[in-house]
């Protein structure tokens, strides 16, 4: 799939959550030898964990553009919201609501912001 783009892509097979071994990678280890100035983060439920190893990138990464998915658990968009701004972004949710009925602990308010975006 990537391999007319391989001088732009480089496929990493470990997950980047928010500790080190060998199957997984915080992002603040991924990404401290790497410029960065947008993350799309769409991981399926896994978006705290992968916030909380993004700690010092989030913290200290000036200019820094977020669009995050907000949807998969219930309070998501409030925490995430929370998170970003306690650490001088300013966030927009995106227009409109959404049902994820995909979640077995659906409750209400069951309409649902899909993804916040964050500027630094």
């Amino acid at each position: 799939t990537f391999q007319p783009w391989q001088h732009k892509v480089e496929i990493i097979n470990k997950l980047v959550s928010n500790y080190d071994d060998n199957a997984h990678c915080s992002g603040d280890k991924f990404f401290a030898d790497r410029e960065i100035s947008f993350l799309k983060i769409d991981v399926d439920g896994g978006e705290e964990n992968l916030l909380e190893g993004l700690k010092g990138v989030i913290k200290h990464k000036a200019g820094l553009k977020i669009a995050l998915c907000t949807y998969h658990q219930q309070d998501d968009e409030k925490k995430f919201t929370a998170l970003l701004k306690d650490n001088g972004y300013h966030v927009t949710p995106t227009p409109g609501f959404m049902i994820f009925y995909h979640d077995k602990k659906l409750k209400a308010p069951f309409l649902r912001k899909a993804l916040i975006r964050a500027v630094k």
